[in-house]
């Protein structure tokens, strides 16, 4: 069976988990339960790594915080992962990930799914890609390896990042590209999958679009 990496938020302050209970996430803040489920209904068998989301200690890029090494060295290792899923901080490291990879790499994810809110800082996002996006006119030179090929990708689910517009995602962006794009911005407070009396429904991004994903097992009337 084919493989979703999941990749989860930062570590940092408190979240609400799945009772609206506000607790720290010491390996990144994620809804496992609702992020496994997903990649079950998808047809994956979901991995979780267990590397927090928060951008290197050094305030630098997110192309090498400790999460996208590893998340690289994961993909790298396993050819079964065909899938990657990003929470929050994940979601922004998924970005510097796809930048990074090589040629032949790329042609192997089959979906990508990206959940985040944190805005992202406009003088780190030097891919050209990100520059159109998000309005930069910056010359500087680009550190990063650009994507030169991604045929294979078949589709990007993006939700709750209103910061990174939903153009630096787009196929057009990359040469051979062919990929659909899903982009959502963070549920509503009434949206489905999210408790009565929650302030904040960041956190339940995931349930959000597990209420939107039906269960393939499950018959319909």
């Amino acid at each position: 069976m084919s493989k979703m990496l999941i990749l989860p938020g930062n570590s940092t302050g408190l979240y609400e988990d799945e009772f609206g209970k506000k607790r720290r996430y010491k390996m990144g803040a994620l809804h496992e339960p609702a992020a496994m489920e997903y990649a079950r209904r998808m047809g994956y068998e979901g991995v979780v790594l267990k590397v927090s989301g928060n951008p290197p200690d050094d305030g630098g890029k997110r192309d090498h915080s400790p999460q996208t090494f590893r998340a690289l060295a994961a993909f790298r290792k396993d050819k079964a992962i065909t899938a990657l899923y990003g929470f929050s901080g994940g979601g922004y490291n998924i970005c510097w990930m796809l930048q990074v990879l090589k040629k032949d790499e790329l042609k192997r994810p089959e979906r990508v799914v990206v959940l985040g809110r944190r805005k992202p800082s406009p003088r780190r996002m030097t891919h050209p890609a990100i520059r159109r996006a998000i309005g930069s006119s910056s010359t500087k030179p680009i550190r990063i390896q650009p994507i030169r090929s991604c045929r294979k990708a078949s589709k990007i689910v993006v939700l709750g990042a209103p910061e990174t517009k939903e153009s630096a995602y787009d196929k057009s962006n990359y040469p051979g590209a062919h990929w659909e794009l899903v982009y959502k911005l963070d549920p509503l407070k009434t949206a489905k999958g999210v408790p009565k009396g929650i302030k904040d429904p960041h956190m339940f991004g995931p349930e959000a679009l597990l209420a939107q994903t039906p269960d393939p097992n499950q018959k319909t009337s």
